[in-house]
């Protein structure tokens, strides 16, 4: 069973080793930055005398939201090519980690720790958030973002997407499965007097628009 992993690099390297030992891989991405790429190229090379296919690829920007666009973009290229695929969170910083579980989230991909010289699988959700967000429900988080973060009123919504109203009131919060927006956390919904006065888009749901884009943009 040919599996892919996806691992951060910028602090000790032991953790990715043991983590390709544990659950062996065809191919491994290594996720670095600036301050990393010296490392990253050295355990690039390390790899490849291991027989494993290891390809580097740059985190630009800020670490979380170059995170969720560099995984997004592997998935992309990389998930139908293989039976599985890992993310590594204990290769780089703290900061490189969560932002790899953060983006593991979005795409539904496992997540592998070491814990006590030990890789364990880590226990996450089996359902990602691209799964639960359908695309309805993606229109009115771009229309809402396009619009700067913040939509005045259901009906302004309603006019971005072409949705009904009552579509999207059902989208915003749900009674049922599956869940709303503001249920998920990736809408916030700011209420006066007067009902419902503002719809926001959290950070949340921003980050979750840039891993989603940037896996669309390159499956195409």
């Amino acid at each position: 069973m040919a599996s892919l992993q996806i691992a951060t690099v910028g602090g000790d390297e032991a953790p990715i080793l043991l983590g390709l030992r544990e659950f062996p891989v065809a191919k491994v991405y290594l996720l670095y930055h600036k301050d990393s790429e010296v490392a990253a190229s050295a355990l690039r090379e390390k790899l490849r005398g291991l027989l494993i296919d290891a390809v580097l690829s740059k985190v630009e920007g800020d670490i979380i939201t170059g995170t969720l666009k560099a995984v997004g973009e592997i998935m992309a290229k990389e998930a139908k090519r293989f039976d599985g695929v890992h993310a590594n969170i204990a290769g780089g910083s703290p900061l490189c980690g969560c932002s790899l579980l953060m983006a593991a989230f979005v795409h539904g991909i496992d997540a592998i720790h070491v814990v006590e010289g030990k890789a364990i699988k880590m226990p996450v959700l089996r359902f990602s958030y691209t799964e639960l967000i359908g695309d309805e429900k993606l229109r009115i988080l771009d229309a809402i973002q396009s619009a700067g973060g913040k939509a005045p009123s259901l009906e302004s919504i309603a006019e971005r997407t072409g949705l009904s109203k009552a579509a999207v009131v059902r989208h915003l919060k749900s009674p049922r499965e599956p869940p709303g927006l503001e249920d998920l956390g990736v809408l916030r919904i700011v209420r006066g007097d007067r009902g419902i006065s503002a719809i926001e888009i959290t950070e949340s749901g921003r980050l979750l628009l840039v891993g989603r884009h940037a896996g669309h943009a390159h499956s195409t």
